[in-house]
């Protein structure tokens, strides 16, 4: 499958609450949100990676597991 197509085929209206990527041609989808083992965040959220001194960055994306839901 080509970018152009990938395109077209993540905009069509079954496709609207799902997420896809494009690998080497081929569809993968993306089911974190879906399997609840975890979360997805983007750089709208602050994350504490230290304190005394503070650092907080906002990334990109990030994905956190859910431990609680791994250990069930």
């Amino acid at each position: 499958m080509t970018a152009n197509e990938f395109w077209d085929f993540v905009h069509s209206p079954e496709n609207e609450n799902r997420d896809f990527e494009l690998i080497r041609g081929m569809i993968l989808e993306l089911y974190a949100e879906r399997v609840g083992k975890g979360y997805v965040v983007t750089n709208d959220s602050g994350i504490t990676l230290s304190e005394d001194p503070d650092a907080v960055v906002g990334p990109d994306v990030a994905f956190f597991t859910d431990v609680m839901s791994l250990m069930i």
